[in-house]
């Protein structure tokens, strides 16, 4: 980029024919601005471009489904119901863990994990 000429020493001529360069020059930059925001603002929906050119910043995918009147859920006052658990299963089965480190043969020392789980059929 050149550097700004000394407008003191400028004759009117002169500067008016500089300002027509610089008015053009703006016109043209302003183009090509306008030109790069429509390109970025393309994209698979709104152009030909595949889908798989808009990179990371896909847009949201857009249900057409509207939305109902009802809320969703039970119905307000429902008490509902669910299965409890029995104070005497049928069956209880113990997992205990491993003594000693399958890989190095070490002892693991003492552990206790208790879980308890109730399986429905």
């Amino acid at each position: 980029m050149e550097p700004l000429p000394d407008l003191t020493r400028l004759s009117a001529a002169e500067k008016d024919a500089l300002i027509e360069a610089l008015w053009a020059r703006v016109a043209a930059l302003a183009a090509t601005v306008e030109e790069l925001k429509g390109r970025l603002a393309k994209n698979s929906r709104n152009s030909s471009k595949p889908p798989s050119s808009d990179g990371l910043n896909k847009p949201k995918p857009k249900s057409l489904r509207t939305r109902g009147e009802k809320p969703t859920g039970g119905q307000k006052g429902h008490a509902g119901h669910t299965l409890k658990r029995v104070a005497q299963p049928d069956r209880i089965q113990t997992h205990p863990p491993a003594s000693q480190c399958d890989t190095c043969d070490r002892p693991l020392g003492t552990a206790v994990v208790v879980e308890t789980r109730q399986v429905f059929d």
